[in-house]
């Protein structure tokens, strides 16, 4: 029987390479002994991913992110100082995405037909008809939920997280926005299932 690969979610790789300055091509190894007196993070030596250490475990599809946030003055949260530099960061993360899939360490899947033909590339290897159907349900809640995406009908409160209302923070707000109409369809279907 052939072994099967994983399917991981939420893998901060592109975070982990510019924010952490690591090399994700080296084995995990490398990358602590090469951190061994650093202490600039308290993350120092505890990678725990990197590109030779997935393909050990067996990981076939992985679904990254790009990890940046705008924080204000007063919050002791991690995260940027203006909403211009986590929007830098974020293409800086992207970037970083096409340059490891130019040097041949990933492939980014955008779109069905991209992923059929990573799956043929590996038959009977993944099994990932359940995570498939799950996100295509999610995909027709959206669609078919057109009062449960009307933003104005937010709190003042989550529009101002997510700068909404502010001409300075709008256009971040607005790329943002696909975070918080997840939040929100997931928020007015909890309400609905109470």
């Amino acid at each position: 029987m052939t072994p099967k690969l994983v399917f991981d979610v939420h893998l901060d790789l592109s975070y982990n390479a510019l924010d952490f300055n690591r090399d994700q091509r080296w084995t995990q190894e490398r990358i602590r002994r090469r951190e061994l007196g650093m202490t600039d993070y308290v993350f120092r030596t505890r990678n725990t991913v990197c590109f030779p250490e997935m393909r050990r475990g067996r990981v076939g599809l992985c679904v990254a992110t790009q990890l940046s946030r705008y924080v204000d003055y007063f919050r002791r949260l991690p995260g940027w100082a203006s909403p211009e530099q986590a929007w830098a960061m974020t293409h800086g993360q992207l970037a970083w995405y096409r340059e490891m899939e130019s040097c041949g360490e990933l492939v980014q899947i955008r779109n069905r037909a991209q992923l059929d033909a990573h799956l043929e590339r590996h038959p009977g290897e993944l099994d990932l008809q359940a995570p498939i159907a799950s996100f295509e349900m999610a995909a027709r809640m959206q669609t078919l939920a057109k009062d449960v995406m009307d933003l104005s009908r937010e709190t003042k409160a989550t529009r101002a997280l997510f700068g909404l209302d502010e001409d300075t923070t709008r256009k971040y707000g607005e790329h943002y926005s696909d975070i918080l109409m997840d939040f929100h369809v997931l928020s007015c279907f909890m309400r609905r299932l109470r």
